[in-house]
């Protein structure tokens, strides 16, 4: 049996205020951020992507619901249970073979203190429980492995909130090839 390919998730919701501008269209290493982690998917065998970005109707109360809203609105809207691979779009340096050790691991993981990103084999929320509001919560009820963040790795998992933070990252790193 050919193991089924998970559906790759972008949260790219966030309001971006800190940043000032849309994080899902700044460029990093001259490749808008939203594009590289497409592409990022793609390197590591996704081509099923969906981007939970804003909703369209900003006058909704929940217009932004944060990233584990977010991801249970679209779980409880799947009629199967999915294999996902959830990646903030804000988090330009991770690279392919993080996301395959997140993979590696049965019954899937995330980092330590880092809930972002993880991989969900049959993701399923808790019947009769309210959906989490909280990505601590999320990665709990989904049961998911938190591994240590090897030191080598800690730069792939920065976010980036701000123009500096942007720019500190871009300083540091090369440009790798998701874009």
């Amino acid at each position: 049996m050919i193991p089924k390919e998970p559906v790759g998730l972008i949260l790219a919701g966030g309001m971006s205020q800190r940043m000032g501008e849309d994080k899902a269209r700044i460029c990093f290493h001259g490749i808008p951020m939203l594009a590289r982690a497409r592409k990022l998917l793609e390197l590591a065998g996704i081509h099923d992507v969906i981007v939970l970005g804003p909703p369209s109707d900003r006058l909704h109360q929940d217009a932004y619901p944060g990233p584990a809203r977010a991801i249970c609105n679209w779980l409880q809207a799947q009629v199967n249970t999915q294999d996902i691979l959830v990646i903030p779009v804000d988090m330009p340096a991770l690279k392919p073979e993080t996301l395959a050790l997140l993979r590696s691991v049965p019954g899937g993981a995330y980092f330590q203190n880092q809930y972002l990103p993880f991989y969900a084999p049959c993701a399923q929320l808790p019947a009769h429980e309210a959906p989490p509001a909280r990505m601590l919560h999320l990665v709990e009820a989904l049961r998911l492995k938190a591994l240590d963040i090897p030191s080598h790795l800690r730069q792939q998992l920065t976010n980036v909130n701000t123009p500096g933070a942007l720019e500190q990252l871009e300083a540091v790193t090369k440009p790798n090839n998701c874009g």
